[in-house]
């Protein structure tokens, strides 16, 4: 059950009850019930005290008639609402709102918030409350109105609203407390987060590109290098901020930050549970904004490293090679696309790169074409397809092919003495093949 419990309750003109009969009536039985605490001049007592006494307060400096009020009500042409806020005894008595005072200090302060969420101008608000010693829960009755009887209307999310605001308040040391727990949780959880992307990145700088997460370190830190502008989530190309997602997806489901989500997750629930039965949805954390600094750390990260060094080809595919990707990045795919197949008739790590041409194109299938006949004679290759086919996923799967090279598409004509760089492998044995050539050199085939 909630901390706070909120009934809204409204009356048509002319409406009946039970108990008190009239709405005008309806103010009298509230402000003179029995249990009623009367509050007047600073002084507090019960209703039975002093004769012709009520319970009813409003704003600071109003008179309280209760004649003129119950007529006001009773002829008022539009609807009249009647808020009901209620507290457990235990809460009341341990956070002070047993008494009138506290609810009329509290409903003064929060009149204009509870007037905007029924559609009414702070101005034209009129309302009378009283508060009641019930036995185990007590209670304030607030009724309200407009002095427009057009004004007013009150919505399913303008009560749940009216409550949270209520449950702010009234439980404010208690969602301190679990506000600072919450943040504890939550700076851990990004520490935990920065140590498991460092970890990554360190594999990624020795060339070792075992894991999901790996691959798409190297992939990122190759998209950011040639990124213009800020360097920050906000900013990033479609893809490029696809790619961070998965990232912090990946890394989402590490074992220690499950957990450490799991709690943060835990502490916001015990937050809704103060004004509420409906607890928020466990959003993913790569969606949560309570998390976006995440996504700007793996960017600020992968963009500061460097990646391990290239290996060479023929300076014959060289060329083919650069002639191609300078065609493509002009917006001449056609040609570009034709250079590479020419330098893939050479070299089966060009049809490669013809293959990530394609899928940058937006072709899989020919980008799948090109990879498998690369296979049939380059065991990389062949590791790669077995990668690529396997994982479902299509940010890995852009990766996993973009790890072929890393700064190829970077290449200008100004470079013409120094070979293309490739992209290590995707697993240890591609990554142990590569290193193991004297300072990365590949000779032709």
């Amino acid at each position: 059950m909630a901390g706070l419990i909120l009934k809204s309750p409204y009356y048509k003109p002319k409406s009946r009850d039970r108990k008190s009969g009239s709405r005008g009536g309806m103010v009298k039985y509230i402000g003179t019930r029995e249990g009623v605490e009367v509050l007047r001049s600073g002084m507090a007592g019960y209703v039975n005290a002093r004769r012709g006494s009520n319970g009813l307060f409003t704003d600071e400096g109003e008179t309280i008639n209760m004649a003129a009020i119950m007529k006001e009500v009773d002829e008022h042409p539009g609807n009249v609402w009647c808020h009901i806020f209620s507290l457990t005894r235990e809460d009341a008595e341990r956070l002070g709102y047993n008494r009138a005072e506290e609810w009329m200090n509290l409903l003064r302060s929060r009149r204009n918030d509870i007037a905007r969420e029924m559609g009414i101008d702070p101005a034209n608000l009129r309302w009378y409350a009283a508060f009641h010693q019930h036995p185990t829960h007590p209670h304030v009755h607030m009724m309200v109105w407009p002095k427009n009887p057009t004004e007013a209307y009150l919505s399913k999310k303008g009560i749940a609203n009216i409550k949270r605001f209520m449950a702010q308040d009234i439980f404010r040391q208690d969602m301190i407390s679990v506000y600072r727990e919450q943040t504890f949780v939550r700076d851990e959880l990004k520490e935990s987060f920065r140590s498991q992307m460092e970890t990554a990145l360190n594999s990624v700088t020795k060339g070792e590109y075992t894991t999901d997460l790996t691959m798409l370190l190297a992939d990122l830190s190759d998209r950011l290098k040639i990124t213009k502008g800020k360097k920050v989530y906000g900013y990033l190309e479609p893809k490029t901020k696809k790619v961070v997602d998965a990232i912090v997806k990946l890394i989402a489901s590490e074992p220690e930050i499950e957990k450490l989500y799991d709690l943060w997750y835990k502490y916001q629930c015990d937050t809704y549970k103060l004004y509420t039965d409906a607890m928020p949805e466990k959003i993913p954390l790569e969606e949560n904004n309570e998390f976006k600094s995440i996504r700007n750390t793996v960017v600020k990260m992968a963009s500061g490293f460097t990646l391990p060094p290239p290996i060479m080809m023929d300076k014959n595919v060289d060329r083919l090679y650069r002639q191609g990707r300078r065609q493509i990045s002009s917006g001449d795919a056609d040609a570009g696309i034709r250079s590479l197949a020419e330098a893939a008739e050479y070299d089966p790590w060009c049809r490669m790169q013809l293959a990530m041409a394609y899928d940058h194109l937006g072709d899989r299938e020919s980008c799948l074409r090109e990879l498998r006949r690369a296979a049939e004679e380059y065991e990389p290759a062949r590791t790669l397809l077995d990668r690529v086919e396997r994982n479902q996923n299509p940010y890995l799967f852009n990766c996993a092919v973009n790890l072929l090279y890393y700064a190829g598409r970077m290449l200008t004509e100004d470079t013409e003495n120094v070979a293309p760089v490739v992209r290590q492998g995707v697993d240890s044995k591609l990554a142990r093949e590569i290193w193991a050539k004297d300072h990365g050199v590949r000779m032709t085939m």
